[in-house]
């Protein structure tokens, strides 16, 4: 199994790493990485690891402004000194949240967590590899509302809408929150049987659809709950393929 180590202390980084193959000697350590930038240049030039250990303060940033930037299905396991980053880790791939000094007994039950996902296919490689990327969605989110933080749960959103550069997620009781991602960082980031990119301005959920109609060009004319006062319109090269989203 490859896994990338993300730290900013390299004695931090290897001692990490020692303790990995000594839980199982099959990890083969496919890289270091020690700052954003540097993050972003290695996942650009080299295949997918399995996992990723990433601590969070990294020499340049921080690594939310990282995935922000990749993206990458894969499993993570955040590492960090503080608990305070705990809720936006969850908007991610998170298999778990390891506090420094790092015990060996919580690094191996981490170990044995992702192991549990591939083992579920283990003689489906093919499966494996097409269904990782959804094993991997992200089932919250970290909003604010006002001065406070929010976490938001997946399954409370109804859709996601842009106006001019910002982005809104709005729930199910109608409430908006506006958030620090684009509609094509969500597209990544959302289960496609659950969510359809409806239009450049839209992403909206299979249950969130009242209706829709053919208009005049043979686009076709969506009606949300809870209502919006924009037109939703699926392009005419998307409509066959929104109606059969639509039936599955």
């Amino acid at each position: 199994m490859n896994v990338l180590i993300i730290e900013d202390e390299r004695p931090g980084a290897e001692r990490l790493a020692s303790m990995l193959q000594s839980i199982d000697p099959a990890i083969n350590i496919c890289g270091f990485v020690e700052s954003v930038e540097d993050g972003v240049q290695w996942f650009s030039q080299n295949q997918l690891p399995a996992l990723v250990f990433m601590d969070i303060e990294l020499s340049d940033g921080n690594c939310f402004q990282l995935l922000k930037r990749i993206n990458p299905a894969c499993g993570i396991i955040f590492t960090t000194s503080y608990n305070e980053f705990a809720l936006e880790a969850f908007n991610y791939n998170s298999i778990a949240y390891l506090t420094k000094p790092i015990r060996k007994d919580e690094l191996r039950k981490s170990i044995e967590k992702f192991n549990g996902f591939k083992e579920l296919f283990e003689h489906k490689p093919a499966v494996y590899q097409q269904l990782l990327p959804s094993l991997y969605k992200r089932d919250r989110f970290l909003v604010k509302r006002g001065q406070k933080y929010l976490s938001v749960l997946m399954e409370e959103v109804a859709y996601f809408y842009s106006e001019g550069k910002i982005v809104f997620l709005v729930s199910w009781h109608g409430v908006k929150y506006v958030l620090d991602y684009t509609l094509d960082d969500l597209e990544g980031m959302v289960d496609p049987r659950q969510f359809y990119r409806a239009s450049r301005a839209f992403i909206i959920h299979l249950k969130s659809v009242i209706s829709f109609e053919n208009d005049v060009n043979s686009r076709l004319r969506v009606a949300v709950q809870p209502s919006i006062d924009r037109e939703i319109l699926v392009s005419r090269e998307k409509a066959s393929d929104f109606k059969e989203w639509m039936g599955r």
